[in-house]
């Protein structure tokens, strides 16, 4: 598993936005709780909201959203619907994470600047996004599920077609429908990362033939990223096994071969 984009890694106070009266864990972001915050020193531009209630977001995104740039949204469980983040015309990088009520996203085409989307924890807002190819902006796309649970994604389509896309990340997710054909349609893409099992070693063979440019942590044999793997590297593919190193050096070399002659293969297959 990749770290997260660090365009949302910040811990400074005047970057954050908590109910303070009630503590980090508990309290929610109202409209009368988000005017006392903010009458404290503020980022005008990067800001992370925790506990954001729906009127609170409403009225956030009303009164102060119009000059921030990067939102980080943590713990979205009050929200149903996030349609008021379509005002936002200047947002550029938003992060969406602990979300259970939410099936859908919002309008994505008045968002002109967003560039990048991270959606963490939200298994009902993953499930199928079609929303997203309303965006013609987005580049950057990164779903998660959690540490403990792979969050099903229905199929690579909910991307189709989105030609500013330049990567993809699916962390902690399982594929229903594992077609990769929609990559077809992605002439900018670049990356393409994802978890070592959650395609078949034939599967992410033919993604390399037939995609020879795009990078990948696990478009090859094998990855020495996977945080869930105890061993020095993983086998990209399915139910493939963890190597140690070196004394598993010929088993990997055998891998290394077989994946080689998958590619070969694949290049000549539609």
């Amino acid at each position: 598993m990749l770290p997260e984009n660090s365009v949302f890694t910040f811990r400074e106070p005047e970057k954050q936005l908590i109910n303070s009266r009630q503590g980090y864990a508990d309290g929610k972001l109202t409209p009368e709780v988000i005017d006392y915050e903010m009458q404290l020193p503020r980022d005008c531009t990067t800001l992370l909201l925790r506990g954001l209630t729906q009127d609170g977001l409403e009225y956030f995104v009303t009164k102060y959203g119009a000059t921030y740039k990067t939102l980080y949204l943590d713990y979205c469980a009050y929200i149903k619907d996030f349609s008021p983040l379509e005002d936002l015309v200047d947002l550029n990088s938003i992060r969406i994470e602990w979300c259970k009520r939410t099936e859908h996203l919002w309008n994505l085409s008045k968002n002109t600047s967003l560039k990048i989307l991270s959606i963490h924890d939200a298994k009902k807002l993953i499930n199928n996004p079609t929303l997203l190819r309303t965006s013609s902006t987005l580049e950057e796309i990164r779903f998660w599920g959690n540490f403990d649970t792979k969050h099903a994604l229905e199929s690579l389509g909910c991307f189709e077609g989105m030609k500013s896309l330049k990567r993809i990340d699916l962390n902690s997710i399982k594929l229903r429908n594992h077609d990769s054909k929609t990559l077809h349609t992605l002439p900018n893409l670049e990356e393409f990362h994802f978890d070592a099992g959650m395609l078949t070693t034939e599967e992410i063979a033919w993604i390399c033939a037939h995609f020879p440019k795009l990078k990948g942590d696990c478009l090859r044999a094998y990855t020495e990223n996977e945080t869930s793997c105890v061993h020095d590297i993983r086998i990209c593919g399915y139910k493939k096994p963890g190597l140690y190193l070196p004394e598993d050096q010929a088993r990997l070399d055998k891998y290394i071969i077989e994946f080689d002659a998958l590619v070969e293969k694949y290049k000549n297959t539609n």
